[in-house]
C-alpha cells in the first residue's frame, strides 16, 4: 500500500483530534495508507538552542513589526489559560485517543526532508484546521509542506482562522502557499487571502469531518454509556460571556434540562442549578452531541456536528483572550447551511425569541462529502501516476515476509528471497507466473474478528522451574505445558543451526524437551510459514493446536488456513518490530569470525536475583562464553534504538490493543508503578521472579486462560493502564535518524562496517561523555 503524509494539528482539543482522524480515514478509504508526521525535537541540547533562537527572534521581530511583541504575549497567554481550562482528564484522554488512533509518527527535521524527497510517501496533506493561523507568533515547520517537493504538496481545507494575515507573517505565507500548487481551504475567507498574498485561486473544501457520514460517526461512538435524562450540553471553548451564561439559563429552565458542561470546566456554568461536568475523549465528545436535546456552544466544530446530527443548537461569540478573532469559519458554516440566525450576539429575552425549526442539512452535507471527496481522489492521482505491479501483492516497505503468498502459489512462482536489509520479501517469476491471483487473495485478505469485551490480567507462573526458564512471566510456558499434558500440539519460535548458520525458525513440540527451545525471548523476525501445513493437517485431525508468534504470523496463519478452527488457540506478543532473519545469521557470522569459533548458543536476556537483564548471551564452541550489554552489541543496539526492523514494523497496523491472536502477553516492567499497592505486604509482587501482562481478546482467549492455565497466577486489572504503558499497543516503533545511515553500512559491508563505525564513535565521544558523567555527579551530589 502506497504512503501518504499528513501534517496537521491533533492534541488538545475535540475538533482537532476528530478532524486529523476524518482525514486519516478518508485517505485509507482511497487506498493510501495515511501517517500524521509531525516535527520532532530531541535532547536538551536542541531545547536549549530553540531558547536562544526565540530570545533573538521576538526583540528582532518587534523591531521589524512593532505589533508582533503584543501579539506574542497576548496569544501565549490565551494558549495556556485555554489549556488550563481543559480538565486533565479530558486532557489525557484526547491525547491518549491521538496516540492510539491517530499514532502520530515524529520525525526530526532531518528525517522530514528526507521522507519528502523519498520515494516511500506518494503525497504530503496539510490541513484542516488552522494549520495556517494568520495571526501565529510560534513558526510551525511543515505546515507548508516545505520538507517536500512542490509536486508532492496538496492543502485539503486548510484554515487561516481569521479574514487576515498579520504583517509579521505575510513573507513566510506568500513564499510558503506559491509552494503549493493544489490549494484548498476552509473558509471564503481563506480564498481571498491566497488572492492577496500570490495571485493564485484557491478552492473552498468542507471540513473533514464532513467527509465520514453521520452513520459512521454514530458507529464511532456506540459504545459509550451516558445517563438517558435529558440534558442540555455547554461546550466552551473561552470564558462565556453574562450574556452566554444568562442565555444557558433561560434555555434550560424553559425546556427543563439539566446542564451537562463537556471537557473545558466552566466556573460560570457549574455554579448554575442542576449543572454537571463531563470528562471525556473524542468518543464521548461525539456521543454526547448525538444525544443531546439542546447545546450551546462558541466551538466550530461542536456547531458543525450539532448540525450533522440535526440537533436543536445555539452558537454564540467567543470570547477571545487576545484581538484577533477567529469568527469567520464559524459564520461561514452557518451561512453555507441557511442557519445564521443560530449565531446569537444579542440578548436572549426569552426562550421563544431563538430559533427553533428542525434544523436539516443531509442534502447541503452530501454534496460536500462528495465534494471533497472528489478533490481528494483527483489532487491525489495527479502526482500519483505510477503503474500497480501484477500481481499486486504488498510492497516491500508493508510486506511482513509471512511467506503465505509463495506457499500458496500453485505455479510455485513466488520464492522468499532476503533483500539488502537482510529481511525477506516475495520474488515472482512473471515467467512463471499465469496471473491467477491466488497470491493477491492470501496476501491481501482481512480477518475480521467479531467485538468483545477485553480482558486485562498481570500473570506469572507457579511453576518456579518454568518460570525461571521463561523470558518474563512464563504465561506461554504454563499454558503450553498444560497444552502438552492435554495431548496438544504447540508451535513458537526457536534457535537452530543448519551446519553453516545460526537462525530462528518455528518448531513443533508436544513434549517438555521439545517445548524448553520455544522458551526465552528471539529478537528476530522467525520462519513460521514451513509450519503452517503441518498445522493444518493437525486440526483437521482434531488435535489441539496451539501457536505462538508475532501479531503478523498469528494474522499469516490464519490467512493461510482460510477458515476458522475451533481446536486452534493463538497467543501473540507485544511486539516492537523484527530485524530480518538474514540480518541477524550476518550478526552471527561476524561474531564466530570476530571470536574464531562456531556459535553454540545465543540467548538475549537472563534472569538475575529476580531481575530479567538485557545481555547479550553467546557461547562458542571452543567453551568461551561472552556477555555483552545492550550499549556494546553491535546488533542489540539498533535494535533497542529502534532502527534494525522491517519496515513494515514502523507502519504496523496491530500497533494497538486490537489483535489477531485470542490472546496476547508481554512483559509488565512498569507493573509496580502501575499498582504500587501490590507490592506491599507479605504476598508482594516484589518476589516473584518475573511478571507478565495478559489480554484475552475474545472467547477462545478466555477459554484458554480458563482450561489451560491452572499453573498461573491471574490478577485482573484495568486494560487501559496496561496499554498506556506499552507504547507498541499504542503506535508503531519509530526509527531515529541513524537507521538510514546503518542500514547503508551494512548494505556496503555488513557488520563489520557496523562494528568499525560504532568503534570509532566511541573513541569519539568518550571524553564528551565522560565531561557529562562527571557534570551529572557533581549535580547529583548537591
Amino acid at each position: 500500500m502506497k504512503s501518504i503524509g499528513l501534517v496537521t494539528f491533533w492534541d488538545n482539543n475535540y475538533g482537532s483530534a476528530l478532524q486529523c482522524y476524518s482525514l486519516k480515514k478518508t485517505i485509507a478509504s482511497l487506498g493510501y495508507r495515511c501517517d500524521l508526521i509531525e516535527e520532532k525535537h530531541t535532547g536538551k541540547l536542541e531545547k536549549y538552542i530553540r531558547i536562544i533562537k526565540k530570545c533573538i527572534r521576538i526583540p528582532c521581530k518587534t523591531l521589524l513589526y512593532p505589533k508582533f511583541g503584543k501579539a506574542y504575549f497576548e496569544l501565549r497567554k490565551s494558549a495556556h489559560l485555554s489549556q488550563d481550562s481543559l480538565s486533565q482528564k479530558s486532557r489525557q484522554d484526547i491525547h491518549f485517543f491521538g496516540l492510539t488512533e491517530l499514532q502520530p509518527k515524529e520525525l526530526t527535521r532531518k528525517s522530514l526532508k528526507r521522507i519528502g524527497s523519498s520515494d516511500e510517501y506518494v503525497a504530503f496533506i496539510t490541513g484542516s484546521d488552522q494549520v495556517w493561523g494568520g495571526h501565529f507568533v510560534e513558526p510551525t515547520y511543515g505546515n507548508f509542506l516545505e520538507f517536500a517537493p512542490r509536486n508532492k504538496r496538496i492543502s485539503y481545507a486548510a484554515s487561516f482562522g481569521s479574514d487576515a494575515v498579520s504583517s509579521y507573517n505575510k513573507k513566510r505565507y506568500k513564499k510558503g502557499l506559491k509552494g503549493i500548487d493544489r490549494l484548498a481551504v476552509r473558509e471564503d475567507s481563506g480564498i481571498e487571502i491566497v488572492k492577496k498574498l500570490t495571485g493564485k485561486t484557491a478552492v473552498k473544501m468542507p471540513d473533514p469531518t464532513v467527509l465520514v457520514s453521520v452513520e459512521e460517526w454514530k458507529q464511532f461512538s456506540k459504545n459509550i454509556q451516558l445517563d438517558e435524562e435529558p440534558y442540555l450540553l455547554v461546550h466552551f471553548l473561552d470564558k462565556m460571556s453574562e450574556k452566554s451564561v444568562r442565555a444557558v439559563k433561560t434555555i434550560a429552565k424553559a425546556r427543563n434540562l439539566k446542564i451537562i458542561c463537556l471537557g473545558w470546566k466552566r466556573e460560570e456554568i457549574l455554579s448554575l442549578e442542576n449543572a454537571f461536568f463531563a470528562d471525556g475523549g473524542p468518543r464521548e465528545y461525539i456521543s454526547f452531541i448525538e444525544h443531546a436535546s439542546c447545546i450551546c456552544t462558541d466551538s466550530f466544530h461542536t456547531t458543525l456536528f450539532s448540525l450533522r446530527f440535526n440537533k436543536q443548537f445555539y452558537t454564540f461569540p467567543r470570547c477571545y483572550a487576545h484581538r484577533f478573532h477567529q469568527s469567520e469559519r464559524i459564520t461561514n458554516l452557518l451561512r453555507d447551511t441557511g442557519c445564521f440566525d443560530r449565531y446569537i450576539k444579542d440578548e436572549v429575552m426569552s426562550y421563544d425569541s431563538l430559533p427553533q425549526y428542525k434544523v436539516d442539512c443531509v442534502n447541503y452535507f452530501e454534496v460536500q462529502c462528495n465534494v471533497g471527496l472528489n478533490y481528494l481522489r483527483n489532487a491525489i492521482s495527479d502526482i500519483d501516476k505510477t503503474t500497480i505491479n501484477i500481481p499486486n501483492l504488498k510492497e516491500d516497505n508493508q510486506c511482513c515476509g509471512c511467506g503465505v503468498c509463495a506457499e500458496k502459489c500453485p505455479q510455485n512462482a513466488i520464492q522468499m528471497v532476503f533483500n539488502e536489509k537482510g529481511y525477506s520479501v516475495p520474488k515472482i517469476n512473471i515467467k512463471k507466473c499465469v496471473y491467477c491471483g491466488i497470491c493477491e487473495k492470501y496476501c491481501r485478505k482481512s480477518i475480521i474478528k467479531k467485538e468483545y469485551e477485553k480482558k486485562a490480567y498481570i500473570a506469572y507462573s507457579k511453576d518456579e522451574d518454568l518460570l525461571l526458564r521463561s523470558a518474563s512471566g512464563g504465561v506461554f510456558s504454563s499454558i503450553a505445558k498444560s497444552f502438552i499434558l492435554h495431548g496438544g500440539a504447540v508451535y513458537g519460535a526457536a534457535m537452530s543451526h543448519d551446519g553453516e548458520k545460526m537462525y530462528v525458525a518455528h518448531r513443533l513440540a508436544t513434549t517438555m524437551n521439545e517445548l524448553y527451545p520455544l522458551l526465552q525471548s528471539k529478537y528476530v523476525q522467525s520462519n513460521a510459514v514451513v509450519c503452517f501445513e503441518d498445522i493444518r493437517e493437525r486440526l483437521l485431525k482434531l488435535q489441539p493446536v496451539l501457536f505462538s508468534g508475532t501479531s503478523c504470523q498469528v494474522d499469516a496463519l490464519q490467512r493461510y488456513l482460510g477458515k476458522h478452527y475451533d481446536n486452534l488457540y493463538t497467543i501473540d506478543l507485544i511486539c516492537h518490530g523484527v530485524p530480518g532473519g538474514k540480518f541477524f545469521s550476518d550478526y552471527v557470522k561476524f561474531l564466530e569470525e570476530k571470536n574464531n569459533s562456531s556459535v553454540v548458543s545465543f540467548l538475549f536476556r537472563e534472569k538475575k536475583d529476580e531481575k530479567i537483564e538485557f545481555v547479550q548471551n553467546v557461547r562458542y564452541s571452543n567453551g568461551k562464553e561472552i556477555k555483552t550489554k545492550v550499549e556494546n552489541s553491535d546488533y542489540y543496539k539498533l535494535f533497542f534504538s529502534e532502527d534494525s526492523y522491517r519496515d513494515c514494523c514502523y507502519h504496523c497496523e496491530y500497533a494497538s490493543i486490537y489483535k489477531p491472536a485470542d490472546i496476547t502477553v508481554g512483559d509488565y516492567f512498569e507493573c509496580q508503578k502501575d499498582y504500587p499497592e501490590l507490592y506491599q505486604g507479605k504476598n508482594s509482587l516484589s518476589k516473584v521472579n518475573g511478571l507478565s501482562c495478559c489480554i484475552s481478546h475474545n472467547d477462545n482467549g478466555d477459554k484458554l486462560l480458563s482450561s489451560f492455565a491452572n499453573n498461573l497466577n491471574l490478577i485482573p486489572v484495568d486494560l487501559k493502564k496496561i496499554q498506556r504503558s506499552h507504547n507498541n499497543l499504542c503506535y508503531p516503533s519509530n526509527p531515529t535518524d541513524m537507521r538510514e545511515k546503518m542500514m547503508n553500512k551494512y548494505k556496503m559491508g555488513g557488520f563489520k562496517k557496523i562494528h568499525r563505525y560504532n568503534q570509532c564513535m566511541n573513541y569519539v565521544l568518550f571524553f564528551p561523555r565522560l565531561a557529562k558523567t562527571l557534570f551529572e555527579n557533581i549535580f547529583t551530589r548537591r
